[in-house]
């Protein structure tokens, strides 16, 4: 019994590896984003955790190459649910609207001061490089 106990947990590991595997090479292969998506730009608000409500649309935003370079930032390029009318408003052009990026270990910034930057009320931070 215990032999068969044991092939059973082998296969449910074989199989969560193939699925995640398969996770995986599904979006590595999407290759470029569609160049008709809307591309804006917006400020950073704060440093937070991701947000979870259940409506909403989900936004995926990366980092100027200059802040990551100047702070040494390792972050996520994640995806963040923003209220419909947030979206609505962040049409190209508009700087005022703000999402919220969670940067991992921000205590190892080589600057301290990299919450005060990231909360500045500038428009050319964080670029939605996608809408999913």
């Amino acid at each position: 019994m215990r032999g068969k106990k044991k092939h059973v947990y082998i296969a449910i590991i074989v199989m969560a590896c193939v699925v995640i595997g398969a996770g995986y090479l599904a979006v590595a292969g999407r290759g470029e984003p569609d160049e008709s998506a809307m591309i804006t730009t917006l400020s950073i608000d704060s440093i937070a955790e991701k947000f979870h409500n259940e409506d909403g649309y989900y936004l995926t935003v990366a980092l100027e190459d200059w802040l990551i370079e100047e702070y040494h930032l390792s972050y996520d390029r994640i995806s963040i649910k923003t209220q419909r009318d947030i979206y609505d408003k962040a049409s190209p052009g508009d700087g005022y609207a703000g999402v919220t990026l969670k940067i991992r270990e921000p205590e190892k910034c080589s600057n301290g001061g990299v919450r005060e930057v990231l909360q500045w009320d500038l428009s050319d931070l964080c670029d939605i490089i996608s809408l999913n």
